[in-house]
């Protein structure tokens, strides 16, 4: 009996030893700031921009719903200005879909140059919630089947206050 007993040990920490043998990673990023009380913040309270964001394709019109959500936007005492770092497109294989971004219905374009102004200085300086669009625009040849993915890049900025 005493040998069974002894056996059955053995066996259960040698499955229970190989039950932890492949370590799993299990990584995340943590980012935080600290924003000046009169520098610019531009923030997202309710969490819709921290997962992806389900560009869904409407069968009955034959187009894709916009996609986005509110951003809080305070800073300064001059006007924010936005703009693209890089055109947003949708891509998958062999195929692209180009986006339209707006911030409080401002169409945003490409570099710093043609930074727009997406809230005046009396709204940054109270604070601002602006709502983010991000639509598809269909290319002259329609819509191919496909699975697309792209990013959004925005840049906000404000002058400094004045001394």
């Amino acid at each position: 009996m005493m040998k069974i007993r002894s056996l059955f040990a053995a066996t259960l920490l040698a499955s229970s030893t190989a039950a932890f043998a492949a370590p799993v990673p299990f990584d995340l990023n943590v980012k935080a700031i600290v924003p000046s009380a009169t520098g610019l913040a531009v923030w997202d309270n309710t969490g819709w921009s921290t997962s992806d964001l389900n560009m869904a394709y409407d069968h009955n019109v034959k187009d894709f719903k916009t996609v986005g959500g509110p951003l809080n936007i305070k800073g300064g005492t001059t006007a924010v200005k936005s703009y693209l770092v890089f055109e947003p497109k949708l891509l998958d294989a062999s195929e692209v879909i180009d986006m339209e971004v707006k911030v409080g219905g401002v169409a945003l374009k490409v570099g710093p140059a043609a930074a727009v102004d997406v809230a005046t200085a009396a709204e940054a300086t109270g604070g601002a919630i602006k709502e983010v669009q991000i639509s598809a625009i269909e290319p002259a040849t329609g819509y191919k089947e496909g699975s697309y993915a792209g990013a959004v890049h925005m840049m906000f900025e404000s002058a400094p206050a004045a001394p």
